[in-house]
């Protein structure tokens, strides 16, 4: 079930203009600095350098990805970097 998974990326979704406006304001003037907020990030290129950085906290892999073996390596880059 997927319903787990997009209320957890709903609670990470990018900040809006607004919002960071807001931030970088409270930053200017002489609040605490602070800094952005925890996103997700997507895409297999972008996440492949998360992993190898080491930077990937949490890795969700989709059930529907065609071909699979763009993905099936995925895994044990996880465990490697582990």
């Amino acid at each position: 079930d997927s319903v787990p998974v997009f209320k957890l990326f709903a609670k990470y979704t990018p900040e809006s203009k607004t919002e960071k406006t807001a931030r970088l304001e409270a930053v200017a003037g002489g609040a605490a600095s602070t800094a952005p907020p925890p996103v997700v990030h997507f895409g297999l290129k972008h996440v492949t350098y998360l992993i190898e950085k080491r930077q990937a906290k949490l890795v969700l892999i989709a059930s529907d990805v065609d071909p699979i073996e763009l993905i099936v390596w995925l895994p044990a880059l996880c465990r490697q970097m582990d």
